[in-house]
């Protein structure tokens, strides 16, 4: 009886509470799917054009176009490319499995590089070797929040005449010697899934770029591979942003500096209270760059052991990515043994997500902090 009491007093602190955000503009997201509702018209309309618009201007970009997800969002761009059978694309070993999906509908090779140890970041100097004759795209996928180095990758894309497509799905908002996220790319992929920085009520995406013909293959893509009603130029499917979505997205989208400036918040006061345990190692932000910290991500040597002993505690914690791309059994096939990215695979075996959303309280924050001093005081 006094165990179950005791446990029912802890408290507990998600990884990410998504009511929190509902009820803090639950007014203006009120509002804005009851207009939906009550309109009749949910899907193509003027909440998705609208909201289209307003990406566009905050990422500085001439085009968005809005997709079922942020995974059709990379396979679509795959597509406009062209990438196709024999040709190639690289992306970073620990990044989320949707780019392997987005490659192989595309019937293109997935190649990896492994990653910088302070950031989690593709290296841009181990992605220069593996580019060859057969490369079509480079896929920098911003990691927990933060921009890759942009620059060096941007300059082996006009070396070897290929594309750089940015995966944006951690980084919304992050900036790179003062650019945006998502406008560093020749196209770059957004996922709008709940748990995102800028998350919808469900699973939606879309693509920004300046290429206008790239802009207008993926929209038909999206839309049954129409060019005009009822004429299909080429076989695409149903991934469209809905009514619906795009006006809770437009709502979000007004709040999202501000909610991405408390991470950073909560992140500077991580940092101060996890500075002095030695055994932790902080996230690091590079120079020119602005962390929007859609995770919080430390790294640690007795990883699984604080994770379950957080978890006793009331206190979430997740892994992101427990398995590196080229170790998941369905990618056997890209030939890559173990060891192939040592720096991707040590990663794997050591980094924690903990508790990290616009609206984490202070004495949360507190709480983790405390439960982690506890567990490396009780091994030592």
């Amino acid at each position: 009886m006094r165990s179950k009491l005791v446990n029912e007093l802890i408290p507990r602190i998600p990884l990410i509470d998504l009511t929190r955000q509902y009820l803090s503009i639950k007014s203006e997201l009120d509002e804005a799917i009851s207009r939906v509702v009550k309109s009749g018209l949910y899907v193509s309309g003027e909440n998705v054009k609208q909201f289209e618009r307003e990406l566009a201007s905050y990422l500085g970009v001439k085009f968005v176009v809005g997709v079922g997800s942020g995974t059709d969002a990379l396979e679509f761009s795959m597509r406009a490319i062209e990438l196709s059978e024999g040709r190639s694309c690289i992306a970073p070993a620990n990044t989320f499995f949707s780019i392997v999906n987005a490659v192989e509908n595309s019937r293109g090779t997935l190649k990896l590089a492994d990653i910088e140890t302070l950031t989690f970041n593709i290296d841009s100097d181990l992605l220069k070797s593996c580019i060859d004759s057969t490369t079509r795209a480079l896929v920098p996928a911003h990691a927990y929040g933060q921009t890759a180095d942009m620059d060096p990758i941007s300059e082996l894309k006009e070396a070897n005449s290929c594309h750089v497509i940015e995966d944006v799905a951690q980084a919304l908002g992050a900036k790179y010697k003062g650019r945006m996220a998502g406008s560093l790319g020749d196209i770059s992929c957004i996922s709008f899934y709940p748990t995102k920085n800028l998350g919808a009520f469900g699973d939606a995406g879309a693509i920004a770029t300046d290429n206008e013909e790239l802009a207008q293959r993926i929209r038909g893509l999206g839309n049954y591979g129409q060019e005009s009603h009822y004429r299909h130029a080429s076989l695409g499917r149903n991934s469209r942003l809905d009514e619906l979505q795009a006006a809770i997205l437009s709502v979000k989208l007004r709040h999202l500096e501000e909610w991405n400036a408390s991470r950073r918040d909560h992140a500077r006061l991580y940092q101060e209270y996890l500075d002095p345990i030695e055994q932790v190692s902080v996230p690091l932000t590079a120079n020119d760059r602005q962390h929007v910290f859609s995770l919080y991500v430390i790294s640690c040597d007795s990883r699984d052991k604080l994770g379950s002993f957080l978890e006793r505690r009331g206190i979430s914690t997740e892994i992101h990515y427990p398995i590196p791309l080229h170790r998941q059994p369905a990618c056997i096939h890209l030939g890559y043994r173990q060891g192939a990215f040592p720096r991707a695979e040590d990663a794997a075996t050591k980094i924690l997500s903990l508790p990290m959303y616009p609206e984490l309280e202070n004495d949360e924050i507190a709480l983790v902090c405390e439960g982690i001093r506890d567990f490396f005081r009780t091994i030592q």
